[in-house]
């Protein structure tokens, strides 16, 4: 099933757009035939396998992509400062004893020469910060929003003890 570089480029269109005649003319087809161009490709077989090849195609790395950053954020979350330190001495641990998971915490990693000896200076990414994300992600974070207004505004006052709506006009 060979498809003409039209039906192709009307696949690609078509998933990106999500609108059949809008797609058709990024496609090269004609904007007064587009509408019934459209509707004429969806229902080619060829051409619907192509757009249900891209649509799995591009949900696969949307969700792969979605993963990693559920990933990332999970990993910069759980991090506990205990990992990276030697809690009797105070000392960074040296970076070849970190795992990769733990390594991937770190945003700023320097190493400072003084006369005292070597000092190693660990940044980590922002922990709150993290989970905040992560709670946006899950709808989690109400965030408040103020609204100006003029005008009137209506509001209905339910009695409940009479069970009668009264109007009260703001």
């Amino acid at each position: 099933m060979k498809l003409s570089p039209k039906e192709r480029a009307f696949a690609r269109a078509y998933v990106k757009l999500r609108e059949g005649k809008a797609a058709a003319i990024e496609a090269g087809y004609s904007a007064k035939t587009a509408e019934s161009k459209a509707s004429q490709l969806l229902r080619k077989v060829k051409v619907k396998a192509e757009v249900d090849r891209l649509e799995g195609k591009i949900e696969r790395v949307e969700l792969m992509k979605a993963e990693e950053v559920e990933k990332e954020l999970d990993r910069i979350i759980r991090f506990n400062l205990k990992e990276f330190v030697d809690v009797k001495t105070g000392e960074a641990k040296p970076l070849h004893e970190l795992t990769s998971e733990q390594a991937a915490c770190i945003k700023e990693f320097s190493t400072i020469e003084t006369q005292i000896g070597t000092s190693r200076n660990l940044k980590f990414y922002d922990k709150l910060g993290a989970i905040r994300t992560k709670m946006q992600r899950l709808n989690m974070l109400v965030e408040k929003h103020e609204v100006e207004h003029s005008g009137n505004v209506t509001v209905e006052v339910i009695d409940y003890t009479n069970a009668v709506p009264k109007k009260e006009g703001n």
